[in-house]
Protein backbone atom coordinates (compact mmCIF):
# COMPACT_ATOMS: atom_id res chain seq x y z
CA UNK A 1 0.00 0.00 0.00
CA UNK A 2 1.14 3.37 -0.44
CA UNK A 3 0.77 7.10 0.90
CA UNK A 4 0.89 10.03 -1.37
CA UNK A 5 -0.24 13.28 -0.80
CA UNK A 6 -0.69 16.68 -2.53
CA UNK A 7 -0.22 18.57 -0.01
CA UNK A 8 3.45 21.36 -0.15
CA UNK A 9 3.07 21.26 3.89
CA UNK A 10 3.18 17.98 5.11
CA UNK A 11 7.06 17.04 4.98
CA UNK A 12 6.61 13.67 6.81
CA UNK A 13 4.17 11.15 6.29
CA UNK A 14 4.43 7.41 7.40
CA UNK A 15 1.80 5.27 6.75
CA UNK A 16 1.42 2.08 8.54
CA UNK A 17 -0.89 -1.31 7.46
CA UNK A 18 -1.32 -4.63 9.97
CA UNK A 19 -1.89 -7.61 8.15
CA UNK A 20 -4.98 -8.91 8.57
CA UNK A 21 -6.95 -5.95 10.23
CA UNK A 22 -7.97 -2.71 8.73
CA UNK A 23 -5.98 -0.38 11.05
CA UNK A 24 -3.89 2.14 9.66
CA UNK A 25 -1.98 4.75 10.91
CA UNK A 26 -0.98 8.07 9.28
CA UNK A 27 1.97 9.93 10.84
CA UNK A 28 2.29 14.13 9.91
CA UNK A 29 5.07 16.03 11.35
CA UNK A 30 6.06 19.45 10.50
CA UNK A 31 8.39 21.82 12.37
CA UNK A 32 10.45 24.94 12.22
CA UNK A 33 13.66 23.04 10.84
CA UNK A 34 11.01 21.97 8.21
CA UNK A 35 8.94 25.31 7.44
CA UNK A 36 6.42 25.15 5.01
CA UNK A 37 8.28 26.37 1.89
CA UNK A 38 4.98 28.76 1.22
CA UNK A 39 6.09 31.08 3.80
CA UNK A 40 9.49 31.10 3.45
CA UNK A 41 10.68 34.59 2.22
CA UNK A 42 10.93 38.30 3.20
CA UNK A 43 7.39 39.32 3.49
CA UNK A 44 6.55 43.36 3.84
CA UNK A 45 3.98 45.22 4.29
CA UNK A 46 3.69 49.27 4.19
CA UNK A 47 1.38 51.33 7.11
CA UNK A 48 1.92 55.55 6.53
CA UNK A 49 3.68 57.24 4.61
CA UNK A 50 7.52 55.96 3.73
CA UNK A 51 7.21 53.31 6.31
CA UNK A 52 7.01 49.50 6.38
CA UNK A 53 7.88 46.32 8.25
CA UNK A 54 9.17 43.11 7.16
CA UNK A 55 9.43 39.37 8.43
CA UNK A 56 11.93 36.91 6.69
CA UNK A 57 11.28 33.45 7.72
CA UNK A 58 14.27 31.34 6.64
CA UNK A 59 13.31 27.22 6.00
CA UNK A 60 15.50 26.67 8.80
CA UNK A 61 13.34 27.79 11.30
CA UNK A 62 15.14 31.13 11.89
CA UNK A 63 13.81 34.98 11.11
CA UNK A 64 14.29 38.76 11.48
CA UNK A 65 11.69 41.14 11.83
CA UNK A 66 13.08 44.81 10.66
CA UNK A 67 10.89 48.12 10.89
CA UNK A 68 11.45 51.27 8.78
CA UNK A 69 9.90 54.39 9.92
CA UNK A 70 9.15 57.69 8.37
CA UNK A 71 12.82 57.27 6.32
CA UNK A 72 15.03 56.07 9.08
CA UNK A 73 15.52 52.41 10.08
CA UNK A 74 14.19 51.05 13.43
CA UNK A 75 17.01 50.85 16.12
CA UNK A 76 16.36 47.14 16.14
CA UNK A 77 15.76 44.39 13.58
CA UNK A 78 15.55 41.24 15.85
CA UNK A 79 16.12 38.13 15.08
CA UNK A 80 13.52 35.08 16.16
CA UNK A 81 12.64 31.00 15.75
CA UNK A 82 9.19 29.86 14.39
CA UNK A 83 6.89 27.39 13.52
CA UNK A 84 3.73 27.70 11.45
CA UNK A 85 0.93 24.90 12.11
CA UNK A 86 -3.13 25.00 11.54
CA UNK A 87 -3.31 28.80 10.25
CA UNK A 88 -0.75 29.80 13.87
CA UNK A 89 3.02 31.13 13.20
CA UNK A 90 4.50 30.85 16.62
CA UNK A 91 7.37 33.02 16.72
CA UNK A 92 9.91 33.23 20.06
CA UNK A 93 12.03 36.12 19.87
CA UNK A 94 15.42 36.64 21.05
CA UNK A 95 15.09 39.55 23.23
CA UNK A 96 15.75 39.53 27.24
CA UNK A 97 12.41 38.09 27.76
CA UNK A 98 12.63 35.43 25.62
CA UNK A 99 8.62 36.41 24.43
CA UNK A 100 6.46 34.02 22.46
CA UNK A 101 4.12 35.54 20.18
CA UNK A 102 1.28 33.23 18.32
CA UNK A 103 -0.07 34.98 15.41
CA UNK A 104 -2.80 34.04 13.77
CA UNK A 105 -2.92 34.03 9.77
CA UNK A 106 -6.39 34.67 7.58
CA UNK A 107 -4.65 33.78 4.16
CA UNK A 108 -1.44 32.69 2.86
CA UNK A 109 -0.30 32.38 -1.03
CA UNK A 110 2.81 32.53 -3.25
CA UNK A 111 2.69 36.38 -2.79
CA UNK A 112 -0.23 37.36 0.02
CA UNK A 113 0.55 36.80 3.82
CA UNK A 114 -2.50 38.02 5.88
CA UNK A 115 -2.02 37.83 9.52
CA UNK A 116 -2.98 39.69 12.56
CA UNK A 117 0.15 40.52 14.04
CA UNK A 118 -0.25 43.86 15.74
CA UNK A 119 -3.36 46.07 17.20
CA UNK A 120 -4.12 47.34 13.86
CA UNK A 121 -5.84 44.02 13.32
CA UNK A 122 -4.94 41.71 9.97
CA UNK A 123 -2.23 42.88 7.71
CA UNK A 124 -1.56 42.04 4.36
CA UNK A 125 1.93 41.49 3.91
CA UNK A 126 3.56 40.90 0.20
CA UNK A 127 6.41 38.80 -1.03
CA UNK A 128 9.61 40.29 -1.82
Amino acid sequence: MTARTNSSSTRNCSLYVQAGKATATISISQSGQDAPSSIVGTWKASFGSNSWMSFTFNANGTGTYTEYDNGHWDSVSEPFTYTYTNDFITIRWYDDYDDVEIIPVRSLTSTQLVMNFDEEGYRTFYKQ
